[in-house]
């Protein structure tokens, strides 16, 4: 069962891509931040659990136990290439509630973070020139795994 693939990153992943130089990441220094692992065109990615998403680039649970005013979900642009599986660190855990709608909906996350992803490798290849997309690009963490990510099909 995919439930598996909620992990937390690693502290070898934090030492690898420290927060002066990739501001962007999300760390908090209290609690690690958990991570939905999907595969993508042969790469591993980690899309984090937000609880404050206001923009429309990530999968907002529609049924959750979290009290927040705000949308809670997995945040697409957030998400961290994960290049050695040393950066994936223990087994994470989310509410029932969550975990029942991952489970009935995780076909649809993929279909839609791969979407996303298709639009981000096309930008990188300067392939699209929507305007709100590339504003948006300039505070995606992606952007750090340029290198990986340019000239994907």
């Amino acid at each position: 069962m995919f439930i598996s693939n909620i992990r937390l990153l690693s502290t070898e992943f934090y030492k690898v891509y420290a927060h002066e130089e990739y501001p962007e990441l999300l760390l908090k220094e209290s609690r690690p931040y958990l991570i939905l692992v999907v595969e993508y065109k042969g790469l591993r990615f980690g899309i984090p659990f937000r609880t404050n998403i206001k923009h429309r680039f990530a999968y907002k649970f529609k049924n959750t136990g979290r009290d927040t005013e705000f949308s809670t979900g997995l945040d697409f642009s957030k998400a961290v290439l994960i290049k050695d599986l040393k950066y994936l660190g223990r087994q994470g855990y989310v509410d029932q509630l969550e975990r029942n709608e991952l489970n009935s909906h995780y076909k649809e996350i993929k279909e839609k973070f791969s979407h996303y992803l298709d639009n981000v490798i096309k930008s990188l290849n300067n392939e699209i020139k929507d305007k709100y997309f590339a504003k948006h690009l300039l505070n995606s963490t992606l952007v750090y795994f340029k290198d990986d990510l340019i000239g994907i099909k």
